[in-house]
């Protein structure tokens, strides 16, 4: 096991982590999001000392920073959280409730 383990701020989720690799079934368990798979910021040649040691440092530090404020300063690709996720798909379906065309009396 990792420990210390990562903590969600005062009053949020795992799931509010930004830039996470959320494990649903043990939230405890989720990894760090160092990289974009796609982005192909990483190799298997690269050593693990020049990428995955100083990106693992740096990811660290803007977590100890969003406990602070709850801005994560690091960047990123894609949704930084699966709350954020879940809030846009949220807001996608108010608006599209309120697109709808409303059946008339009569």
């Amino acid at each position: 096991l990792i420990t210390p383990h990562l903590i969600p701020r005062d009053g949020a989720t795992y799931e509010d982590i930004p830039h996470l690799i959320f494990c649903s079934k043990q939230p405890k368990d989720s990894a760090l999001c160092l990289f974009d798979p796609d982005g192909k910021g990483w190799k298997p040649t690269m050593w693990i000392a020049d990428t995955t040691v100083p990106w693992a440092s740096r990811w660290l530090y803007y977590y100890e920073l969003w406990h602070f404020d709850g801005v994560w300063r690091g960047g990123g690709v894609g949704p930084a959280t699966i709350a954020e996720i879940r809030a846009r798909e949220a807001d996608k379906a108010s608006a599209n409730d309120g697109a709808r065309p409303r059946a008339e009396n009569g």
